[in-house]
């Protein structure tokens, strides 16, 4: 077991894997600064504020949209102006107008 805990465990194979590893440690702790800073300072605080309240109030309000419209459960139809109170011809009866000719000389003949 000498071979295998060499490379982990030696200051030697440590030094040479941090040689080929890109170290960005310090981007990332100047970052995280700048980032503390601008909360402390909380110019930028009072606009996430708004952005998240602006999304809670939109997730809130609901759109006024009709939920029972749809699977076929309401029609959807235009009004046609002209056709507004139109009431088709109904046919003559000749029968009916025959019995009339026939009931109004006997009811005004007495």
């Amino acid at each position: 077991g000498a071979g295998a805990g060499e490379g982990e465990g030696g200051g030697d194979g440590g030094d040479e894997r941090d040689a080929e590893t890109f170290d960005d440690s310090e981007f990332y702790q100047q970052l995280l600064k700048s980032f503390v800073e601008a909360n402390a300072a909380g110019a930028g605080t009072a606009a996430l504020d708004a952005g998240i309240a602006a999304k809670r109030r939109k997730a809130k309000k609901r759109k006024n949209v009709d939920r029972r419209a749809s699977k076929g459960r309401r029609l959807r139809y235009t009004v046609h102006e002209k056709l507004v109170n139109f009431m088709a011809p109904r046919p003559r009866d000749d029968a009916a107008l025959e019995i009339a000719d026939g009931l109004y000389p006997s009811i005004f003949a007495s």
